[in-house]
């Protein structure tokens, strides 16, 4: 009896034991990614490099494209002028001329302000011409250069109708000048030109206004 006393009290400390081993608590571990962290104060180097980083928000960007004041937009015009012709083999004996161009558009892709002006110069003698040109304007602005070539015909009052038969009266003419913008729509304008016949070759110039359309 006490024998069997004596293993029940031995298998009861067991099972108590055994309890008391699987329930505990493991030991902390140290974690293996924690470091000793030590606090460090800046040098006076890396303070002055920290104070000159410049941290400010940038500007914003400006994507206003600058607009030309002044645009010109008109494609038709008529100019009056007067000035002075002069032929190059008798260069002390100018002479006064004075007449009137219409200017009107023509479709071209490439010179978008490219137009055909017609118009007629009288001169002294009962003389004068008749011409025909292409004339390019450079650009839209106040202040617009152009260029120009074309034909024209010297018209003869004594020659009558047999003027055009005449090679000597048709001209090969060539061109510059420029247009100032006075007012809206009209323009002072000036033309040097240059004329070239079979007999002889004349100069020309003159200064007038032009009103758009």
């Amino acid at each position: 009896m006490s024998k069997l006393f004596f293993k029940a009290f031995l298998f009861a400390g067991f099972i108590s034991i055994s309890s008391s081993a699987l329930g505990a608590t493991p030991p902390l571990s140290p974690t293996l990614n924690e470091t000793p962290t030590r606090e460090t104060q800046a040098s006076e180097d890396e303070l002055e490099r920290a104070r000159a980083v410049n941290i400010t928000t940038p500007p914003a960007p400006n994507f206003d494209l600058a607009t030309p004041s002044y645009i010109y937009r008109f494609r038709n015009s008529i100019s009056f002028r007067t000035g002075a012709a002069i032929t190059v083999s008798d260069l002390n004996n100018p002479g006064p001329v004075s007449g009137f161009a219409y200017w009107l558009p023509i479709e071209n892709k490439k010179l978008e302000l490219l137009g055909l002006e017609v118009g007629t110069d009288l001169e002294r003698n009962s003389t004068g011409s008749i011409h025909a040109v292409l004339r390019h304007m450079t650009g839209q602005e106040d202040v617009r250069f152009f260029y120009k070539w074309g034909l024209g015909l010297s018209i003869v009052a004594s020659d009558q109708f047999v003027t055009l038969l005449r090679l000597k009266n048709w001209q090969a003419r060539g061109g510059i000048g420029v247009e100032i913008t006075l007012t809206d729509p009209m323009s002072l304008r000036w033309d040097l030109e240059a004329h070239a016949a079979s007999e002889k070759t004349r100069l020309l110039t003159t200064l007038g206004l032009s009103f758009a359309w």
